[in-house]
């Protein structure tokens, strides 16, 4: 098992006092509670000391850039534990706000609390709760909804990369292969307690059916062992789909948190618009509550509404105006197959 809380804070004493250049006695160095927060493996623990620069081992190193550059480490080890099988997801920006109903953001806020504290949370608990410092959470609802952004803001606010595992690579046709690759990459998570995306879960999360050929039993065996690992999974997971109903019951059981995405209402709508074309638009604000008012689009329609929007200004070398907004409007409907409503006012 990995070393509790008290145990990580003897092993970072002792990996950052003896580092091979470190410059001071076991003493003087403390782990900050951010890294104490990694819930990191003994021999991962030391070789992440022993990799940091000398500038992080003194007594002016500055506890921010310590945790940052521990995290760069985990990042660089998991590049390479994971590849092929898992892909690094893009760091989050300051302008990609999550905008999300209210009580779905109360849910998101409190998944967030529910991995930082995992630690204290198992401490807490008597042993009946069993294993209770993994986090596993289903994120569902219609594509275009926000799971994949949510997922990227759960990783930035615990200071953790963000992995989605590859089904492509994953999954193979031979029989066993596709439970020693997912064991590859469950063991590697673990061990750099990186954050895992398993993007469009339901498939292979699907319901167990009758066996009625050999396809089918393997088919069975691979969930029965996705079932048990999910079981003793000691990290953080985002499970996403837009198929909840796919999914087996067993695998939802299993989920410490649910959360639902729904298509954004008009208040949503409207924030979304304002943080996608940006402060450099001329388009005014009551056009704005108009179209998040009468254009009941998803977060990912409206994402490439404006980004359509914006190649149009580009094009014409001015800023997002009324016209360009309209124009990327009726192309989103087009796509859909519908109808784009009037945006013009009412009396």
């Amino acid at each position: 098992d990995a070393p509790d809380l008290g145990e990580r804070r003897l092993h970072w004493r002792l990996a950052l006092s003896h580092a091979p250049q470190a410059t001071q006695s076991p003493d003087a160095i403390e782990p900050t509670d951010a890294l104490l927060d990694l819930r990191l493996p003994r021999g991962t623990l030391h070789r992440l000391a022993r990799s940091l620069p000398r500038s992080f081992l003194n007594s002016q190193a500055d506890a921010v850039e310590l945790h940052t550059a521990v995290v760069r480490q985990l990042d660089e080890a998991g590049r390479f534990a994971l590849d092929g099988l898992a892909q690094r997801m893009p760091e989050l920006h300051d302008d990609e706000t999550l905008a999300l109903p209210g009580h779905a953001q109360e849910e998101f806020d409190t998944l967030v609390a529910r991995c930082r504290h995992r630690d204290r949370l198992a401490s807490l608990l008597p042993s009946a709760f069993g294993h209770s410092d993994g986090v596993k959470a289903l994120f569902k609802g219609p594509s275009g909804t926000g799971k994949t952004l949510a997922a990227r803001h759960l990783a930035s606010a615990l200071s953790r990369p963000l992995y989605r595992v590859d089904l492509a690579a994953t999954v193979s046709k031979y029989i066993g292969e596709t439970e020693r690759n997912l064991e590859r990459v469950f063991e590697a998570a673990e061990s750099l307690d990186v954050v895992l995306l398993l993007d469009e879960g339901d498939a292979l999360m699907a319901g167990r059916t009758q066996v009625g050929s050999a396809t089918d039993r393997y088919a069975n065996l691979e969930t029965n062992y996705l079932l048990q690992r999910l079981e003793r999974y000691r990290g953080v997971m985002v499970v996403t789909t837009n198929a909840a109903d796919r999914i087996d019951a067993a695998f939802t059981r299993r989920m410490d948190a649910t959360l639902d995405f729904p298509l954004p209402d008009a208040l949503t709508r409207l924030a979304l618009w304002q943080a996608h074309l940006g402060s450099l638009q001329h388009v005014s604000g009551e056009t704005l509550e108009r179209v998040a008012l009468r254009c009941q689009l998803s977060g990912g329609q409206i994402r490439n509404a404006a980004l359509h929007a914006a190649l149009l200004a580009i094009e014409r070398a001015r800023a997002i105006g009324p016209g360009e907004l309209q124009q990327a409007l009726e192309r989103e409907y087009r796509k859909a197959g519908q109808q784009c409503p009037s945006l013009e006012p009412q009396d």
